[in-house]
């Protein structure tokens, strides 16, 4: 008996569905990579984006900072979590802050007109307050002040040391294991004041 058969035997259709499932997983696992380190670039390239962006500023305010043995209201407080002090930019004192929002994870600056405790703010009068946020996955923000009899702490208060600190050190740790540090060396007026006490 001769039987004219067209299609395919049980063996070969295991076969080839099982060479299919081995290209197909590893086209799969090609492409999975694929979008894996796409974005750890993305990721990177947001980090260093907003570190840049970070770094400008930073310097920046500190090196605006508004400090003068005559004023009264002088304000430079600073502890490992944050930093508070006063900038003059274009004539005008803005108090600014550097603080973590551990609730979004991020690096947050704030910026407002300097209004000393003696003056009060009138009915109808709304601070105008500059908010600029860095970074996206922040887990820890360490501020360092150097003094100048060259020690680092994590805490500095104008007001109870009587000077500035000669250095700023901050470490910004995201939940990646990525850290990054900037130093920035105050300078106030001609670099001999430096140090020298508000007292004297």
């Amino acid at each position: 008996m001769n039987r004219d058969e067209t299609g395919f035997t049980l063996l070969e259709i295991i076969v080839t569905v099982t060479i299919s499932s081995i290209i197909l997983a590893a086209v799969f696992m090609f492409f999975h990579q694929g979008l894996f380190t796409l974005e750890n670039v993305d990721a990177d390239a947001d980090w260093e984006q907003n570190w840049r962006i970070f770094s400008k500023h930073f310097n920046s305010d500190l090196h605006s900072l508004f400090y003068s043995p005559l004023y009264s209201e002088n304000i430079f407080e600073g502890d490992y979590r944050g930093l508070r002090f006063i900038t003059l930019k274009d004539d005008k004192l803005m108090e600014v802050s550097y603080q973590v929002d551990y609730y979004s994870k991020k690096l947050v600056r704030t910026a407002k007109a300097y209004q000393p405790d003696t003056i009060v703010s009138g009915p109808g009068r709304e601070e105008e307050i500059e908010r600029t946020e860095y970074f996206r996955d922040v887990f820890r923000v360490d501020y360092e002040y150097f003094d100048v009899e060259n020690n680092y702490s994590m805490y500095w208060s104008l007001k109870e040391k009587g000077f500035l600190p000669s250095l700023v050190k901050v470490t910004v740790s995201s939940e990646k294991q990525e850290t990054a540090s900037i130093s920035v060396e105050l300078y106030n007026g001609r670099k001999y004041e430096r140090g020298v006490s508000i007292n004297d």
